[in-house]
């Protein structure tokens, strides 16, 4: 818009707008009257910026919407729509459609920055709702593009994702959309902790805080598969082998329930394939603490998932040949199960050793 426009406009409601009664019933000190005149045409010119943004949106002028939101968000820190709305445009309109993944990834961490300065000045949840909803969005969690937000953020982008919906949360106790994003967000982070094969006690925190924010909701696929995993990750660690087979059990039907069906191993089922790393680090701790019916009961674990929902899955190489060690440990140590090992083994591998 024209600066002599701008000018017109806000000249015209100027004069226009009624006078208050404290100022014709007074002679104003030095510099009141401009005081006056920057308060009342602040909101207009205000508008006009809005307006200005709307028009580059429509017009795909990204870069200046981005450009306008700024001017907005310097004018008045304390409005935090302008620092969210110039953080979704910056990462939606400009970012997403980057083709390079370094350009992508700048894009996100630029946005996150945005919302987290903007944090500082505000309290609305809205701007932890919208940083964490960016970081678990799957073009951003494509690993090029992921790798080099964490070098950025120097964290996941999940965990960063669970940080914001937690922080969020805490102040808007209330919001269902935090909430579910505490859980969903909580639950990927410890997936992502175990299939990069630990800290498992890293893991089993991160399922904890899934299934602590999932208590108060109404049953859904989100509070059950929180809660089922939660479950197999404990049992895991330090559970009997029928507490072990039990909390596997449960996790396979709520995972069953939430794919609903269909040829081929579905989202959740390759989630738990992906965790496998971690689970045979739980299998490693119990052989070495000399607890070889748990260490075979968490193998059990994991082959049974992914086995009773997809005949589609296998197995990677350094994921087999991790337990096939674990089992061998275990024969030698104890001849007496050295028959389910080999089984065990056998149903791992797809053949006999």
């Amino acid at each position: 818009m024209k600066p002599v426009v701008v000018a017109a406009v806000a000249g015209v409601v100027f004069f226009l707008l009624p006078v208050p009664a404290s100022v014709t019933s007074d002679v104003p000190r030095d510099g009141s009257v401009v005081s006056l005149a920057a308060g009342v045409f602040r909101p207009v010119w205000r508008h006009l910026l809005w307006i200005e943004v709307s028009a580059a949106l429509a017009e795909r002028r990204y870069v200046d919407a981005v450009s306008t939101l700024r001017r907005l968000e310097t004018a008045d820190g304390a409005d935090w729509k302008a620092a969210a709305f110039r953080a979704h445009v910056l990462a939606y309109n400009i970012g997403a459609r980057e083709p390079m993944p370094a350009d992508r990834a700048s894009r996100v961490v630029d946005a996150i920055r945005i919302l987290d300065r903007a944090s500082v000045r505000s309290t609305a949840p809205e701007l932890r709702l919208a940083g964490g909803v960016l970081l678990m969005e799957t073009w951003v969690l494509d690993p090029a593009v992921a790798v080099r937000i964490e070098r950025a953020l120097k964290t996941t982008p999940l965990e960063g994702a669970r940080r914001r919906f937690a922080d969020g949360l805490a102040a808007a106790p209330g919001s269902f959309d935090l909430r579910v994003g505490v859980v969903e967000a909580a639950r990927l982070r410890g997936i992502e902790v175990l299939s990069r094969g630990g800290p498992y006690a890293e893991a089993a925190a991160a399922f904890d805080d899934a299934e602590r924010a999932a208590v108060p909701m109404e049953p859904s696929a989100a509070r059950g598969l929180a809660t089922g995993w939660a479950a197999v990750v404990r049992a895991a660690d330090s559970g009997t082998p029928e507490f072990v087979a039990s909390a596997t059990d449960e996790l396979a039907r709520r995972i069953a329930a939430a794919e609903g069906g269909g040829s081929g191993p579905g989202f959740e089922t390759m989630l738990f394939q992906s965790a496998l790393p971690g689970f045979c680090a739980a299998a490693e701790s119990r052989s070495a603490r000399r607890d070889p019916l748990g260490c075979l009961s968490v193998v059990r674990a994991a082959l049974s998932i992914p086995a009773r929902l997809s005949s589609g899955i296998s197995h990677p190489k350094s994921t087999v040949d991790r337990v096939v060690a674990v089992l061998d440990g275990v024969a030698k140590a104890r001849p007496d199960l050295e028959g389910e090992t080999a089984e065990l083994k056998v149903r791992f591998t797809g053949k006999p050793r």
